[in-house]
């Protein structure tokens, strides 16, 4: 069984690290201190990679907290995916160039694959994370507030089809984000046999059972957020876990 990639989050709303609850502004948590300490914490604590977020340009479709990603970047050795209101191979280049090792695009990605074929052309596909979020079962775009009635397996299969060899696909159950109330199993399951491509799973994650689960499933890598912040999980036991 191959070891499983725990990455830590931090989501990035006016400058300062939250953690919502489905995504939505207003809940969850903000945390005190600056999203450079809270990265350096994660490093410290033995995060072998760190997934970061603008949650503010992922709802405004482009590019509002870049600047703290970069000082993050600039400020902590452990390799960053990052994204959030990617709307141009500008912004990606922005960002590579940034020190940023994987970018991750979202809705821009899942509605133009002309635009996915020029990212990977600039970058090269070893260094794309594409998002795949799910909303009630359906593709969920533009910061999570609307849909597509795509089915998320759907997306994931005419990825694998174009062969660009990708990174890996990042799939977020929005359904449970931020509740700590476990992953979406069956999701999970339909995708790892719909793709060959790398999946990285987010939301729900409560547990060093769902940590195992994941692992047994074949995931390559979770994503934790609100399970760390709350203390409901230690990040040097998960990866642990992860990695046994």
């Amino acid at each position: 069984m191959r070891a499983l990639l725990v990455i830590p989050s931090i989501d990035i709303s006016q400058g300062r690290v939250v953690k919502l609850v489905h995504g939505v502004k207003g809940t969850g948590i903000v945390l005190k201190q600056s999203p450079v300490e809270v990265a350096r914490e994660w490093a410290a604590r033995g995060a072998r990679r760190i997934h970061v977020v603008d949650i503010d340009g992922a709802m405004l479709g482009r590019p509002v907290n870049h600047h703290v990603i970069k000082d993050i970047a600039s400020n902590v050795k452990v390799p960053l995916q990052a994204g959030g209101g990617i709307r141009s191979v500008a912004d990606c280049l922005n960002l590579a160039c940034s020190g940023v090792q994987w970018i991750i695009l979202g809705t821009k990605a899942v509605t133009s694959i002309d635009f996915l074929e020029r990212v990977v052309s600039a970058l090269g596909s070893s260094r794309i994370i594409v998002a795949i979020d799910s909303k009630r079962g359906r593709v969920a775009v533009n910061g999570w507030r609307s849909t597509l009635d795509i089915d998320p397996c759907r997306v994931a299969r005419s990825l694998d089809d174009l062969g660009l060899d990708l990174h890996a696909l990042l799939y977020t159950c929005v359904d449970v984000e931020g509740t700590l109330s476990g992953v979406c199993i069956k999701s999970v399951e339909r995708l790892t046999t719909t793709t060959s491509i790398p999946l990285i799973y987010a939301g729900g994650v409560s547990s060093i059972e769902d940590i195992r689960l994941l692992k047994k499933l074949g995931v390559y890598g979770v994503v934790l957020g609100m399970a760390l912040y709350t203390g409901r999980l230690r990040l040097e036991e998960a990866i642990s876990v992860a990695e046994a």
